[in-house]
């Protein structure tokens, strides 16, 4: 028989965990699951402790660790750690304790996990997940741009939460993506393992989450500092803002180019093109030196070989910019041809040097299958 640990902080939740656990317990009634559950609690004042350790004498599953208070990141560390070298899981499991996170949910996650997954969410912006409707609107806009701000920075349209701490996973996932996440001790954490979590190639499932406000005690998010740090650890991981942000040096190199040659009397189609290749000399220096710097290609003659690749690529957005101008310019006249270039620009070039640049160019190494 498989053993699920679920693990869950608390720091003052005295009035939830007892409800939380005695629902954990019935659900798993139900699984054919060993069921170990562990509660690593922050010295909450509030005798929090007390209520696990009564807890723990109904039920023998039932494991109590407390720690200095140091962030929700630090205590699921310090929880998967302890479960790893101490209960011997087969699948770990995050749950708040608030009941924001409705533990009925658990037999759906295990049977993703049969499925075949690897990691399970509980999501609340698929089909049938939802945020409080209760919720004031500067709640509900912290929750779904800081959602919004990881996905679209990671240029990662799923999974399509990646701020929900409710997750399932098999233990081999943890022990693969663990080093370093110490660093991330607050609300950050999530977002930080997911992405590892993605980037390793493990299968991610998801299941709705209709996600309520809790009912006892106050929340421990600290909204501002939660959404500035989200941003900074997107910067600062994103290849794709990154890329962006090279395309723009890239971009202002061919709108000058295009602009000189368009007032010596150039062709716009030709101008376009010519200015293309300059972006794309940028581009390449760019990308190599910032954006895939953790990829770079170094070595002149591997240098020189991955840009004649690069350059090859490349022409498919030359032709597509200069194909656009060049309709553009044909059905509607010359008023607009820096107006076709950027719609060109936006809507076709860039995602198509993104997937080109990540699948030929600076490619990563097998994933996980």
């Amino acid at each position: 028989m498989k053993t699920i640990v679920v693990i869950t902080p608390t720091f003052n939740e005295r009035e939830n965990i007892n409800s939380l656990v005695e629902k954990v317990e019935a659900e798993f009634k139900k699984l054919d699951y060993k069921l170990k559950i562990l509660v690593i609690d922050d010295y909450s004042p509030d005798g929090t402790a007390e209520v696990v350790l009564k807890l723990s004498k109904k039920y023998k599953n039932i494991t109590l660790r407390s720690k200095k208070k140091e962030g929700l990141g630090a205590a699921y560390v310090f929880g998967m750690n302890y479960a790893l070298a101490k209960m011997s899981p087969d699948l770990l499991v995050q749950i708040d304790a608030d009941w924001q996170h409705n533990p009925s949910l658990l037999p759906k996650f295990i049977k993703k996990i049969e499925a075949g997954a690897d990691f399970v969410i509980g999501s609340r912006y698929i089909s049938g997940g939802s945020i409080p409707k209760n919720w004031g609107l500067h709640r509900k806009i912290y929750s779904v741009i800081g959602n919004l701000i990881v996905r679209f920075g990671f240029g990662a349209l799923a999974p399509h939460d990646w701020t929900s701490g409710y997750r399932m996973m098999r233990t081999e996932v943890y022990t693969t993506v663990r080093k370093g996440l110490e660093a991330y001790s607050g609300y950050t954490f999530q977002v930080a393992f997911l992405y590892r979590v993605r980037t390793m190639g493990f299968k991610i499932a998801e299941v709705p989450l209709v996600f309520v406000d809790r009912i006892h005690g106050r929340s421990k998010i600290a909204p501002y500092d939660y959404i500035k740090n989200v941003i900074f650890y997107v910067i600062n991981n994103s290849t794709f803002i990154k890329y962006v942000l090279v395309g723009g040096v890239g971009f202002t190199v061919q709108a000058v180019t295009f602009k000189l040659l368009n007032a010596i009397g150039l062709f716009p189609g030709l101008s376009v093109m010519i200015g293309s290749f300059f972006a794309i000399v940028t581009n390449f220096l760019g990308n190599n030196l910032w954006t895939f710097g953790h990829k770079r290609i170094t070595g002149v003659t591997r240098l020189l070989k991955k840009f004649a690749q690069f350059f090859t690529t490349s022409i498919g957005a030359i032709v597509i910019q200069g194909v656009v101008v060049s309709a553009g310019v044909f059905l509607w006249g010359r008023a607009l041809e820096f107006w076709y270039m950027i719609f060109a620009i936006i809507f076709l070039v860039i995602p198509y040097n993104y997937f080109i640049y990540n699948r030929f160019i600076w490619k990563t190494g097998a994933k996980k299958n």
